[in-house]
């Protein structure tokens, strides 16, 4: 069995004869099936610009935090130019800066994995809606053109028993 491409949809249904209703009523029912697939990916870029907005809110708190390790680290700096401190506590001091290096990579560490997996599971969904709305658009297209071939064949059908019957007339 042949099925016609969907862009030559609008051609061949026009070009043969005798169009009737359920033809155009299919026709409409595949434009509404279009234009729920719309408003879906409407929904997934939604749903996307969301997700920037949060990527941006977590960038703006990752700059923060940074802001924080830099004014901490210049802190150091000046109490260690200083002559005062003794040993022990630019000891202490260090092992705090340390201890806040270490606790701000491991947050964003953190971050950035819980980032990935929000990115991954979101592309996931997409594609996975993207893909059930092709293979409902195709199996409804496949559906019409099953349904056009069968009215057609059911034309020629009776056009040929047509033909036959006026031949059979005629002798």
């Amino acid at each position: 069995m042949y099925v016609f491409s969907p862009s030559l949809l609008p051609i061949t249904f026009h070009s043969f004869p005798n169009n009737d209703v359920n033809t155009y009523s299919r026709l409409a029912t595949v434009k509404s099936h279009k234009s729920t697939v719309i408003s879906k990916e409407s929904e997934v870029l939604a749903r996307e610009s969301a997700l920037i907005e949060k990527e941006q809110h977590l960038a703006a708190l990752l700059a923060q935090k940074d802001a924080q390790i830099n004014e901490l680290q210049q802190l150091l700096s000046q109490l260690q130019s200083q002559p005062h401190l003794g040993q022990s506590d630019q000891q202490m001091i260090n092992t705090q800066i340390a201890e806040a290096v270490v606790r701000r990579e491991e947050e964003l560490r953190v971050l950035v994995t819980k980032r990935e997996d929000e990115v991954a599971k979101a592309m996931a969904r997409r594609e996975e809606e993207i893909m059930d709305a092709v293979r409902k658009r195709e199996e409804e297209v496949l559906g019409a053109w099953r349904a056009r071939e069968e009215d057609i064949r059911k034309e020629v059908e009776a056009r040929v028993n047509e033909v036959s019957l006026f031949s059979y007339t005629r002798n």
